[in-house]
């Protein structure tokens, strides 16, 4: 009889692996899930070479909504991509939606407790961008 008071043996869950010890490793090729961080979508990915995640900002005001603040909106947009993470990007979507993505590396196995921290840490640095945009007009 173990010393443990509860034991689980390997088990599958999903597209993960956990070993007795709770470690994560990937029992296929890539992990898709998602969570929601300030009423948006976070897309992530855990695979081999790492998580990526992935948020729409949102988006750009159509001239007909408020012509001024695209208009300021759009002339700032060169600029915030040098104020992001340097492995972060900054994507404009033909429907003029705005997404970020990172690929956050992760030592493997991978611990439960690794991986929320890696999560925090990208939600954390995001905050103050949503912030910023939202007060500069982009919308959910």
């Amino acid at each position: 009889m173990s010393d443990a008071p509860f034991a689980l043996g390997p088990f599958t869950l999903g597209p993960f692996a956990l070993d007795p010890a709770g470690a994560i490793s990937l029992h296929a090729p890539a992990a898709n899930y998602g969570f929601r961080f300030r009423d948006r979508v976070v897309h992530a990915c855990l695979r081999e070479n790492g998580l990526q995640l992935a948020v729409e900002l949102g988006r750009v005001p159509s001239s007909v909504q408020a012509a001024a603040s695209r208009l300021e909106l759009l002339a700032s947009m060169p600029k915030l991509p040098a104020t992001l993470p340097p492995d972060w990007q900054l994507l404009l979507r033909p429907d003029h939606r705005l997404d970020v993505a990172t690929l956050l590396p992760v030592q493997w196995p991978l611990s439960p407790v690794d991986l929320v921290t890696a999560q925090t840490g990208f939600l954390l640095a995001l905050g103050p961008y949503l912030d910023a945009l939202e007060e500069a007009g982009v919308t959910d």
